[in-house]
């Protein structure tokens, strides 16, 4: 059996929490990642989000993971723009996908 990948983060600007991201390890070499980010960040946090969110998937792809998977609700557009700023590819649309009965979009990066 892998070890569990728990590698995620909080990002703080001004005492204040801007974001949360992670990994969810489904099993061995398969994985999702997620991030909940401030609607009001500025773009200069932002890019440093990005910046840190990039590394954090080449240090774990491809070596602890082949697939790594995101979900984007369908009408966030700038959440559609950084998926594939991230080097993820569209797959698939999720129709009634969350709880409230949203559509979302699959992406995945194959290493």
């Amino acid at each position: 059996m892998s070890a569990l990948v728990l590698d995620g983060f909080t990002g703080f600007c001004d005492d204040q929490p801007v974001v949360c991201a992670g990994f969810v390890e489904f099993w061995s070499k398969r994985a999702a990642v997620w991030a909940v980010i401030d609607e009001s960040v500025q773009a200069n946090i932002f890019m440093a989000i990005h910046q840190h969110v990039a590394h954090v998937i080449s240090k774990y792809q491809p070596t602890v993971f082949n697939r790594i998977e995101m979900t984007v609700l369908h009408s966030f557009k700038a959440g559609h723009r950084w998926a594939k700023a991230l080097g993820f590819v569209n797959k698939c649309e999720l129709e009634k996908y969350d709880q409230l009965g949203r559509d979302y979009t699959f992406y995945d990066r194959v290493r």
